[in-house]
């Protein structure tokens, strides 16, 4: 999950640029509604939002790709699926690609879910895991999407805007991220606390921090145990919370 994502350093000229290419691809699909009035076209593109969603230079240039991609012979001509669904050659296209980058982004995610978790060498795949079979039904969902009925088919499309970007798998780290520390800082009463909130800051890369640490599952019991108001006594078999603490921490770091 880490390999081959690489932060964009943004240049004047990106800004220029993706300004110039959001701003041309609304106006031309602007102009054909009003010449048409055709109900299938793409919607318009709001510059702050697409831009937010850009963290690598491998994503800016995709939709830079996309987007000028409207400026195509017949971008904006009807495709209809077998099941009804209608949208423009564009968004086919642009369909296309995100079918493709969620498919490699779910397996990915599969097989993460296939390392073994904790020290008796089991993985989450093999315990049952909701999420792995979450990721199987999503897998087939995107694979028959020409064929699935028009609602069913726009829920999917919605969710392959998002984990069909190059950045997704970036994007939901650095969420895991900052939601864990944050989380993670309400039992600083605990004993033991500053040494395992150490360890967890100097995992600085949000992809590392998301490969490592989500697949401690003591972690996620001891937050399940203390949410549930059982403070007063020690979660597990262990002899206090520092023992149970430093625990999470080796379980993390055999995970590396």
């Amino acid at each position: 999950m880490t390999k081959n994502f690489v932060k964009i350093r943004w240049k004047k000229q990106d800004y220029i640029n993706l300004q110039k290419a959001v701003r041309q691809f609304n106006k031309i699909v602007s102009e054909e509604e009003k010449k048409t009035n055709k109900t299938h076209l793409p919607n318009l593109i709001n510059y702050k939002d697409i831009k937010s969603k850009i963290y690598s230079r491998r994503e800016y240039n995709r939709i830079m790709s996309s987007l000028n991609r409207i400026k195509n012979k017949n971008a904006l001509n009807l495709v209809e699926f077998d099941s009804g669904m209608q949208m423009s050659v564009w968004e086919a296209r642009n369909l296309k690609t995100l079918k493709r980058n969620a498919t490699a982004s779910l397996n990915e995610e599969l097989k993460l879910l296939e390392k073994p978790s904790n020290n008796a060498g089991f993985s989450r795949v093999k315990m049952g895991s909701v999420k792995s079979e979450d990721i199987t039904d999503s897998l087939l969902e995107i694979e028959t999407l020409e064929t699935l009925q028009k609602e069913t088919a726009k829920r999917v499309i919605k969710r392959l805007e998002n984990i069909g970007s190059y950045d997704f798998n970036y994007r939901r780290a650095l969420n895991y991220q900052k939601n864990m520390m944050k989380e993670f800082s309400t039992f600083s009463n605990i004993s033991g606390y500053k040494q395992i909130r150490n360890f967890l800051k100097n995992i600085k890369n949000p992809l590392e921090f998301y490969e490592i640490v989500s697949r401690s599952e003591t972690l996620k019991d001891f937050f399940v145990y203390y949410k549930q108001d059982n403070k007063s006594s020690i979660y597990g078999n262990f002899e206090s919370d520092e023992d149970m603490l430093l625990y999470i921490m080796n379980e993390i770091k055999l995970n590396e």
